[in-house]
């Protein structure tokens, strides 16, 4: 063990530190760092705890205090530029005067800050979350859905005891053209820290029972610009992105836009505006169908006045046919009638005539046959005494016979027969070999 020397109290080892920081250190720093924790005290002072942090590994922190007076008018600032009051999260560039207290040990006085740094580094992580939904191409993929023409069943994400969800639920209910619109809340938390997983889950307890609804709304009221950075997550963002029902947002004023707001599939600005959306599509709708309703009517009117023209028009030219074509048969009878003793006349005439010529060829007929008969006989005597065989012989011709009868193939002599050939004036007997 080391022998002491000497030594000093606790209170001169704090003072000798204290001397040290005052004579290294310059008055003040600008330092960028992250609002862990935050409070103000009853009396107008406000502490806090800042950090710095490489993802959830903490490299450094420091507690630190802006006075009353100070916090009044940075305060004030602060919220002028940027639309928002100081709150945890939030990274901040202020400006840090070191102390060292002999009893308290070190801390920090914030002197001033930077709102611009802040309004920088907001934009920044903005833009990276925007880029990182449109490289994952689910940017503008719920818009890619049709909205119902009329979305009767709306499933609504916003705080229960949200003025703004109080405002939607009884404008909707109490519209003045009475149409029936049905919705159920999913409870969520809608801002700070939480409200990213608060909204994801109400999104997850929706897309369970999913063939339940038409839309999905997501409202809040307005609020400062912090408020709504939970409507930048990019979890969240993708989560209403790739919903498989249109989402509509209704979750700022005028002039806050979120990235929620540009996926969504439609984008309002307060509860208020999304409830007149939804009402105005149902009277748009109905008003569509009234005009179709009087448009059939008219051209129904119309056409059965066209109709009822056409068939008076073919009443009368019928009737007009009818009495020309009942006078044209009247006149072709007329003619009939006077034709037909004409024609019946010659008609007989022609008759007779034909019964005339009918009976001279009755009288010469019987003659004529017998004449025709006379003849052909005539002509077969003469073809008969022709074929007579004696004449045959006597013009050269010979007959063979065997046993008195004509050679022929039932008639045939074999070897040794006798055949007789006769000529017209010899009979020659021959042995066939």
């Amino acid at each position: 063990m080391e022998k002491v020397k000497s030594h000093i109290s606790l209170s001169q080892f704090n003072q000798e530190i204290k001397s040290v920081l005052q004579r290294s250190m310059a008055p003040s720093y600008w330092v960028v760092a992250e609002i862990a924790e935050m409070r103000i005290h009853g009396a107008g002072h406000c502490y806090l705890n800042l950090v710095e942090k490489k993802g959830s590994q903490f490299l450094a922190q420091i507690r630190a205090t802006i006075w009353a007076y100070t916090f009044r008018n940075l305060s004030a600032w602060f919220k002028t530029h940027t639309g928002s009051d100081l709150a945890n999260g939030m990274k901040v560039l202020v400006k840090l005067e070191v102390q060292f207290h002999e009893v308290y040990g070190i801390s920090a006085n914030i002197l001033d800050l930077d709102p611009n740094y802040t309004l920088g580094e907001r934009a920044r992580k903005r833009k990276e979350t925007i880029d990182q939904l449109q490289a994952d191409g689910i940017f503008d993929l719920n818009k890619e859905h049709l909205l119902p023409t009329v979305p009767q069943r709306i499933a609504i994400i916003s705080a229960e005891n949200a003025a703004g969800f109080g405002d939607f639920r009884n404008q909707i209910k109490n519209n003045i053209y009475g149409y029936s619109i049905t919705g159920r809340l999913f409870p969520s938390v809608m801002q700070g820290q939480n409200a990213p997983e608060s909204i994801i889950k109400a999104l997850m307890s929706i897309y369970d029972r999913v063939e339940e609804f038409d839309v999905v709304v997501i409202i809040r009221g307005g609020g400062a610009q912090t408020d709504l950075d939970c409507f930048d997550d990019y979890d969240l963002c993708a989560h209403i992105a790739q919903f498989p029902l249109p989402v509509l947002t209704g979750i700022g004023h005028e002039r806050d836009e979120t990235i929620a707001d540009l996926v969504a599939h439609t984008k309002l600005k307060t509860p208020t505006a999304v409830a007149e959306f939804l009402i105005e599509g149902f009277r748009s709708y109905e008003e569509n169908v009234l005009n179709l309703v009087n448009t059939i009517s008219q051209n129904a009117a119309q056409r059965l006045q066209q109709d009822k023209d056409k068939l008076q028009f073919l009443s009368n030219k019928l009737q007009i046919s009818a009495t020309g074509h009942i006078r044209a048969q009247e006149k072709y009878l007329e003619q009939l009638y006077r034709i037909i003793p004409q024609k019946a006349g010659l008609s007989l005439q022609k008759e007779n005539l034909i019964l005339e010529s009918l009976r001279d060829r009755l009288k010469k007929a019987p003659k004529l046959i017998i004449e025709k008969e006379e003849q052909k006989l005539a002509w077969l005597q003469k073809n008969i005494q022709l074929l007579d065989p004696k004449k045959l012989l006597k013009r050269g011709y010979s007959m063979t016979t065997f046993g008195g009868k004509v050679l022929s193939e039932q008639n045939k002599p074999e070897k040794g027969d006798v055949i007789q050939t006769r000529t017209a004036n010899y009979t020659i007997e021959s042995t066939v070999n």
